[in-house]
């Protein structure tokens, strides 16, 4: 079992942590149950109800300079304290040490991410996430209340094995492979309650200089301006 905590990282090496191995092995993908201790993810919503988003989308240049924007959705500042308090939870040497266990790595030495709500407006295309160092994919459910689509959906271009798994419970992280044959998307949410998610990568020293947040500015970023593409992302029509 892996659980963040107040004082630290619970840590067990028991038969559910090596049922997630056999999982992220098989599957590319292994789902981590009650990832934060039920006192500090109580503290979360409320803060995210308060928080401050802003229109964000991802992007890449085409072949003729343009960009092409292949997802969107409201993005929380990264000056807030929720920001903070995420960056808190996956920001630390012993989970790197963990996950880096989990998926077979031996290298994990940072984290990016940022905190974001997707509504039926927004969307997600196919894409990849094979640069800048990035070895692992995490999304982390902070939605309290049910909501209707945000599929995670993975697909293998060697195999064409498409594999659509729920999108992460409230407190449920998720961690997925991040390779050049793999290619994924977030389905689109149905219902008025958004998707809430703390997502994003774990990575190597190739990452070059370390982030542990990506920085979100008080205005929209322009397409091009995106912090957190894949210049060789496919997009397709997103659903």
């Amino acid at each position: 079992m892996l659980q963040v905590t107040r004082s630290g990282l619970s840590f067990v090496r028991d038969s559910t942590w090596a049922a997630q191995k056999a999982s992220y092995r098989e599957r590319h993908l292994a789902r981590l149950p009650d990832f934060i201790e039920p006192s500090l993810l109580a503290t979360i919503p409320p803060m995210l109800d308060a928080g401050v988003f802003h229109y964000a989308d991802h992007s890449y240049k085409e072949k003729t300079g343009d960009d092409n924007v292949f997802a969107t959705e409201l993005r929380l500042d990264s000056h807030t304290t929720p920001a903070k308090l995420l960056r808190f939870i996956t920001c630390r040497a012993e989970l790197f040490r963990a996950i880096a266990e989990l998926v077979g790595a031996d290298d994990i030495c940072g984290f990016l991410g940022r905190c974001f709500r997707r509504l039926p407006e927004h969307y997600d295309g196919w894409h990849r996430d094979d640069i800048k160092g990035r070895v692992v994919g995490f999304s982390l459910g902070l939605q309290p209340e049910p909501f209707v689509g945000g599929e995670f959906q993975m697909r293998n271009d060697r195999s064409g094995v498409l594999t659509t798994f729920p999108p992460p419970a409230f407190g449920e992280a998720t961690v997925f492979d991040i390779s050049p044959h793999l290619t994924h998307r977030v389905r689109r949410v149905k219902t008025g309650v958004p998707r809430i998610s703390w997502a994003g990568w774990f990575l190597t020293e190739k990452s070059g200089p370390l982030q542990d947040l990506v920085h979100v500015d008080d205005v929209p970023p322009k397409a091009s301006e995106s912090p957190n593409h894949s210049e060789h992302s496919p997009a397709k029509t997103p659903a």
